[in-house]
């Protein structure tokens, strides 16, 4: 196989392989922590509410954890967000009070997990 065809392929298989793995990774870290763990990318705690609530924190309808999607996928890279209007001010807090719980981004731990799916994966490809 020629070089060029030999790039190609590499390409296609990256988009069509490793770029939505890793997507698929982000999406589940985002929303294990509006779930679950209740932390910022970097693993800080988010802010306690002020009063208390019978429901987890932003978790009561489960609407925001529902809406964390992939919104971009291509050649360069991915996104995910959300769709919904507040998860904005969820995010990156309000000048009335409301405190910042950072949703979005990529900390240390999940650029560390990416970074070995990377490897195996080139590893795989690689080997084969």
């Amino acid at each position: 196989m020629s070089l060029p065809r030999m790039l190609a392929t590499l390409e296609r298989r990256v988009a069509n392989d490793l770029i939505p793995q890793l997507a698929r990774a982000v999406e589940r870290d985002f929303k294990r922590r509006v779930k679950s763990t209740k932390t910022a990318p970097d693993g800080k705690r988010w802010a306690k509410r002020k009063r208390p609530a019978a429901w987890p924190l932003m978790y009561k309808s489960h609407d925001l954890h529902s809406s964390i999607q992939i919104t971009d996928m291509g050649r360069q890279g991915l996104s995910v967000g959300s769709d919904l209007d507040y998860a904005k001010f969820q995010h990156g807090g309000t000048s009335r009070g409301l405190a910042a719980r950072p949703i979005f981004g990529v900390g240390e731990k999940l650029d560390r997990e990416l970074k070995e799916r990377v490897d195996r994966w080139v590893g795989r490809r690689w080997a084969s």
